[in-house]
């Protein structure tokens, strides 16, 4: 099995701020093709299996920052679901013992994103720390039930809603030298049901400076 895929994305987009930058608003779209290139063979029964996948997608993302305070900024965003409806095209007619059918079509969406996250200023350009969450409704995407060749018949990956936090803190040595140290936890939204003994995506929990 040779196998990969490669996703495309273009943004543009723009803002606007009002009263002196308390407040602020960003509107933007997001333009994304994806490619899938598939390559199998299994040489007991001589199945040969070559396919590529392509699809077009696009999603609109919207975004507020408020600045309270001179310290205090906080910023969210709101990035809607991106639908990607592939469209399988047979190579040299190797369709893997007949298995797989050339001109169908299989969602793999992107999930919708809500994001916020708070920097809070201590010390003005020496000490600040910063704090974010995001949500990603892959629970909304999940893909279930899809059928895309004959022989699985459709699957269902089950997934829950995904989120990570990440907590952040700088601190300015000098004026031109600064130290950071990040945390971040990761939940996939994944459980038994969704992978399999030779697919998988962890939970995890990490650490990052610099």
């Amino acid at each position: 099995l040779n196998t990969y895929a490669v996703h495309i994305g273009v943004t543009a987009g723009g803002s606007v701020s009002f009263f002196k930058k308390l407040l602020s608003f960003s509107l933007s779209g997001r333009l994304i093709y994806g490619f899938i290139r598939s390559e199998m063979k299994i040489e007991a029964n001589g199945w040969e299996g070559n396919i590529r996948k392509k699809a077009l997608g696009f999603a609109p993302i919207i975004g507020v920052n408020v600045r309270p305070m001179k310290k205090l900024n906080i910023g969210m965003r709101f990035e809607f679901q991106t639908n990607l409806k592939y469209t399988t095209t047979v190579i040299d007619g190797k369709d893997f013992g007949n298995t797989i059918v050339d001109g169908a079509e299989e969602k793999i969406n992107f999930p919708a994103l809500l994001g916020i996250g708070v920097e809070y200023k201590f010390i003005p350009k020496v000490f600040k720390v910063s704090l974010s969450f995001n949500m990603y409704f892959t629970k909304m995407a999940d893909n279930a039930n899809d059928v895309s060749t004959k022989i699985y018949g459709g699957y269902d990956d089950d997934y829950k809603n995904a989120y990570d936090i990440s907590l952040g803190v700088e601190y300015h040595i000098f004026k031109q030298f600064a130290v950071s140290l990040g945390f971040q936890y990761v939940n996939n939204g994944g459980n038994e049901n969704t992978y399999s003994n030779t697919e998988a995506e962890l939970n995890y929990f990490s650490i990052s400076t610099g």
